[in-house]
């Protein structure tokens, strides 16, 4: 869990400690204690404002790194296979290489989240 400088006037801290614990769990960084969060809500999350809460800006930075990583997580893990290096037929052309259906055994891994 990141730390975070409180300030006169700053979010919530259980709030965003919740909602933190709750995407590091979507992670697997940490055990999961409520259903997974996406990167959508993270992006719409709005925070009560206190007297003795967290750094705003401190915690929208953190934030947008989970953004992140959680679009990766949902990109990766959206479909069940994924290519791991184009093909090396050097001579079929770049474009023929790349197009779906082309990937054979060597270029494609089984993925599972």
């Amino acid at each position: 869990m990141p730390h975070f400088d409180v300030l006169l006037r700053g979010y919530d801290p259980e709030e965003v400690d919740a909602l933190v614990a709750r995407i590091e769990g979507t992670l697997g960084q940490a055990p999961l204690v409520d259903r997974p969060v996406t990167a959508e809500r993270v992006r719409q999350v709005h925070f009560t404002v206190v007297m003795r809460g967290y750094d705003p800006d401190a915690v929208d930075h953190a934030l947008l790194g989970y953004v992140l990583l959680l679009e990766r997580r949902e990109r990766d893990s959206s479909g069940q296979w994924r290519l791991n290096t184009l093909s090396t037929d050097r001579e079929t052309p770049l474009a023929e290489r790349t197009r779906p259906g082309h990937a054979t055994e060597h270029d494609v891994e089984r993925y599972s989240p």
